[in-house]
Parts: structure tokens; C-alpha cells; sequence
């Protein structure tokens, strides 16, 4: 009865009236199923009528206006009833008698296998009306349900795979097809119980994978398929008839430049990262390597650079746009951005990320010869731990090569030398690099001090010695 057993799993639909080739009846019975639809569907098709009746979402009966599919024509179509039965049995309809009751005055049907011949009769018009490629369906009123009819368990899943395997694919169908080469293959919802039970053999399993990964265009799919020409048509076309897939003039699904089926996880942790993390960027990153990242996670998320969005897939883009756009608006400014490194980091890490700042500056302050280029690195790495000696005197030389002819710059780097070397016991490289940088500033004499110390303390060390002979030669030639 209605309002018995689980509540439905979708509204049912407010077309009540559509093309079976646009949707098959397998396909319309999966959504009735779900809606635990209770009533009566008619199907029509040339002269022919059907009327499949529904309770509950299941189908329970079937009945046909076309002769062929009156239980005496069935019985003699399938060898149960033979020539002579059934002539007998055409005189009793044309004198009126009901096809039942023909039946069972013959004796071809006794009382006790009346239910059973009338379940097997509403089968073979259910099954036939699967195969049916054209047509219309009505969905009728909802809980109105003839009371005089019966009530069969038909075996739709059994019916469905029957006509699966069993449907008719003639050259009108291939030239559907062929017709149709340059349009969508768009994969339906369906539970995975309900394809597990259609029994694909393995080629068709990789097929059926690759049309449910995304919609594919028919001829697409015929350069793609590990089966036969023939079986791919009648494959494509079983999906469309058991409504595991639909065709679509322009392609339906969701497509961006991210798989929509990732957004979930992907809002997840871009949600509950910081704001570095938001912007895929590095902690120790300068003002362009921001904007830059910015402008790379937009062109990943921005709604404009997708297709056919659902509401639900749109806001999710909107919501993780927006978190984009917070992290940059605080991290763009160099002081917010350095605050904000503090607060989020512990020391450990700090120190992880200021080494490698360091190793890439130095390439570029030594290696390179681009002081302007290491500056920016080199400071971010002092930035981060200003009590270690060797960032903080190589940002005072990257400052002293950058900026030549800056006197305020250039003594504000004299400065952070002189407060590093206060400290006591600087390692040898520490009074080289320091010892440069006064060379460089003008101070020849506080310079050869240090060399002299740094050379005293590292034992001549090969590294130390061609540091100091650099930065004599490089005075030397201005």
C-alpha cells in the first residue's frame, strides 16, 4: 500500500507524458522504482496500446490491446497450445468469451494454473514493451490502482537482462547510430547493483568503464571499443534501451578543468588549510610568487572555465573562489604575509622552510652573480630566523650588492652585520661573508680582520680561501 516500506528516493517526475526513445521504458521503470510510484503507465506505439501497472515502484501486471499478446496467441507462439486448441480457442473469443475463460473451457489452462498462465502473460507483454526503441509513455495519477487487477511479482531485473541480450538490432537501428555519430553518450545514475546484475563479459565491462568515466561522442566510442562493429551498436544501444545512458546533442556533464567528481575533497582540504595552503603556494613566497599562484588556482577553479554545472557543483566553485581570493587579499601585503608565516608555523618548520631560502639565495647571490635576484630570497630566510648568523650576514651582503649607491640601505646592512658579529663566536664563513660586505662598504681594514679570522678558525679551509680571494678581486677591479 502506499505510504508502506521506506520512503521514496526521488520525487516523482512532473513530466508525466514523454518519448520512449528519449526514454526507455527500463529506464523510466528504475525512476518509477525509486519514486515507489503506485498507478498505471500507458506506452503506445502505432496502433498498439500497453498498460503497465506499478505498486509501489515495482510493476505488477501488463496488459495489450494487440491480439498477438492475448494469453491463447502467446501460448500458441510459443508451442503450448497447437493448431487445433487454438482455432478451437479463436471461435470461443469471436462468440466473446474473455481469453482466460476460452482458455480454461478448452481445458488448456486449469483453474489452479490460472494466476500462473496470467503472471506469464503479463511477463511477455512487459518484456516486449522493453524492447520497444519508439513510442510514448503517460505516467498516470499517483496511488490510483484498478482494484480488480491482480498483483504479480513480474521479475523486472530478469526481464531487463533478458532484453538485454535478446533485443533485435537491425540495419534501421545502425543507421539511428550513424546518423546520430556526432552526438553524446551521456552515462545515467545507476546503482552499481543494477549494472552488476546485467553480467557484462570483461570486454564489455572496459567498455561500459570508459562511457561512465565521462560522455563520449558515438563515433567516439566506436575508435575506443575492444568489441566487434556490430556489438558496439548493439551495446550502445541496450544502454539506451535499460537506461544506463542517454543521447545528448551537446555534451550534458559537468567539465572544468578540475574533475567535477574531485571538488568535494578538493574543497575539503583547501577548507580546512591555511592560507598558504589555499593558494598551493610556498610559506616563503614573494609578493609575484602570490599573485602568480592566485592567478594558477583561479584558472582551476573559477566557475566562468567550466561547462553545465549543477547548482550544487556551481556554489562549491563560488565558495572555494572566494577562499582563493581571502588568502590573497592577506597574503599579497609582504608584512601581513610575514605575521601571518609566525602565527602558522612552529620554529622546526620555520627553520626547514629558512634553509632552503638560504641554499637557493646563495646560488644566486655567489653562483649566479644576481644580488637583486637573492635579495628578496635572502631576506625572507633572515625573516624567518633572524638569530642565525649565516642568513643574516649574507641578506646584509645581498643588500650591499643590490643597492650601490642606496647610503641608507647600505648602512642599515653595515649595521646588521656589526649586531651579528656582537654576538660572540660567529662560525668562519659567517667573519668571511661579513668580512666581504665591509670590503664592499669601504671598510678594507675591518675586512682584512675578519678574513684573517675566518682563515685563523677554519684551518685555510679550501671554501673560506676562495670566498676571500673573490671578494678581494672583485674590489680590486672596481
Amino acid at each position: 500500500e502506499p505510504g508502506r516500506g521506506p520512503p521514496p528516493a526521488e520525487e516523482l517526475t512532473r513530466e508525466r507524458r514523454g518519448d520512449l526513445a528519449v526514454r526507455p521504458l527500463a529506464r523510466l521503470a528504475r525512476h518509477l522504482q525509486a519514486a515507489r510510484y503506485t498507478g498505471v503507465v500507458t506506452l503506445a506505439r502505432g496502433k498498439v496500446t500497453k498498460r503497465i501497472l506499478f505498486a509501489l515502484g515495482a510493476p505488477v501486471n501488463a496488459e495489450s490491446d494487440a491480439q498477438a499478446e492475448e494469453l491463447g496467441c502467446l501460448m500458441h507462439a510459443r508451442g503450448k497450445l497447437d493448431d487445433k486448441a487454438f482455432a478451437a480457442y479463436r471461435r470461443l473469443r469471436q462468440e466473446g468469451r474473455e481469453p482466460l475463460a476460452a482458455l480454461l473451457e478448452l481445458g488448456a489452462v486449469t483453474p489452479g494454473d490460472a494466476p500462473r498462465a496470467d503472471r506469464w502473460r503479463a511477463q511477455a507483454v512487459l518484456y516486449e514493451a522493453l524492447l520497444w526503441r519508439d513510442g510514448s509513455y503517460e505516467i498516470g495519477e499517483p496511488n490510483r490502482f484498478p482494484a480488480e487487477m491482480p498483483r504479480y511479482d513480474l521479475g523486472l531485473p530478469q526481464l531487463m537482462l533478458k532484453a538485454w541480450r535478446e533485443a533485435p538490432f537491425d540495419e534501421a537501428r545502425r543507421r539511428f547510430f550513424d546518423e546520430h555519430r556526432n552526438w553524446y553518450l551521456v552515462p545515467t545514475a545507476v546503482p552499481p547493483e543494477a549494472l552488476a546484475a546485467m553480467r557484462f563479459n570483461p570486454k564489455e565491462e572496459r567498455l561500459l568503464q570508459s562511457i561512465r568515466e565521462r560522455a563520449r561522442r558515438v563515433r567516439d566510442v566506436m575508435e575506443i571499443t575492444p568489441l566487434f562493429t556490430t556489438e558496439t551498436y548493439r551495446f550502445m544501444d541496450g544502454l539506451l534501451a535499460m537506461g544506463f545512458a542517454e543521447l545528448s546533442e551537446k555534451n550534458p556533464t559537468e567539465t572544468g578543468p578540475v574533475d567535477v567528481k574531485e571538488l568535494p575533497g578538493l574543497f575539503a582540504a583547501m577548507k580546512a588549510g591555511n592560507f598558504f595552503d589555499r593558494l598551493s603556494a610556498h610559506p616563503v613566497s614573494t609578493d609575484q610568487d602570490i599573485e602568480e599562484a592566485r592567478q594558477r588556482m583561479l584558472a582551476r577553479f573559477d566557475p566562468r572555465y567550466y561547462s553545465n554545472l549543477l547548482p550544487a557543483t556551481r556554489e562549491r566553485l563560488e565558495q572555494m573562489k572566494a577562499m582563493i581570493e581571502e588568502a590573497y587579499e592577506h597574503l599579497k601585503d609582504a608584512g601581513r604575509r610575514k605575521e601571518y608565516r609566525k602565527a602558522q608555523y612552529d620554529r622546526g618548520r620555520l627553520e626547514y622552510f629558512a634553509e632552503i631560502q638560504f641554499r637557493k639565495g646563495e646560488i644566486f647571490l655567489f653562483w649566479r652573480e644576481d644580488p637583486a635576484a637573492a635579495l628578496a630570497i635572502l631576506e625572507s630566510a633572515y625573516e624567518m630566523c633572524p638569530d642565525v648568523a649565516m642568513y643574516a650576514v649574507s641578506y646584509a651582503l645581498a643588500v650591499v650588492r643590490a643597492f650601490p649607491s642606496d647610503p641608507a640601505r647600505r648602512n642599515e646592512a653595515r649595521m646588521l652585520i656589526e649586531r651579528t658579529l656582537g654576538r660572540g663566536n660567529p662560525p668562519p664563513k659567517v667573519l668571511a661573508i661579513a668580512g666581504t660586505a665591509l670590503r664592499m662598504l669601504g671598510d678594507v681594514g675591518r675586512s682584512e680582520q675578519l678574513f684573517a679570522a675566518a682563515l685563523k678558525f677554519s684551518g685555510n679551509a679550501p671554501d673560506i680561501v676562495q670566498l676571500i680571494e673573490q671578494a678581494r678581486k672583485r674590489t680590486q677591479t672596481k
